[in-house]
């Protein structure tokens, strides 16, 4: 069975196919050194490509495509919930679901290795809040 790094690195290319095969293996916690030649120390290795087509299968079987985690993440990024009034049960509101909506940008962010963006001189941006603070923020106004 290959280790826990080199299914992480699996995982991680079959979330993300135009990640490359070094970026995969530095986020699955192997070192820049052997990351270099992951290629050939990591993915080539016939146990691993065993997995890789195993894996494959099952997403094809279980018909789990990018166009649909897309598409879900697309629909949590807009998640949203009814208020309704304690007595009545009736609905008052439909107000966004900050924490569900902040964790799906989380998970967006680790499928597709998004950096944070760093203020720019002349931007107009005093400073930017991490999602710690936003989250935070919200809980105290909420």
């Amino acid at each position: 069975m290959p280790s826990d790094k080199q299914l992480k690195a699996i995982a991680l290319r079959a979330a993300n196919p135009k990640m490359s095969k070094r970026q995969a293996a530095l986020q699955a916690g192997y070192s820049p050194s052997t990351a270099h030649n992951a290629t050939r120390s990591i993915f080539s290795r016939p146990l691993v490509q065993s997995w890789i087509e195993n894996y494959r299968i099952v997403v094809e079987k279980a018909g789990l495509t990018q166009e649909r985690v897309a598409r879900k993440l697309d629909e949590l990024i807009d998640a949203s919930y009814d208020l309704r009034d304690k007595k009545t049960g009736e609905v008052i509101a439909t107000v966004p679901n900050q924490k569900l909506q902040l964790e799906t940008v989380k998970v967006w962010h680790e499928i597709f290795d998004v950096k944070g963006t760093e203020s720019k001189p002349n931007d107009g941006v005093k400073r930017r809040f991490t999602l710690e603070e936003f989250e935070e923020k919200e809980t105290i106004q909420g």
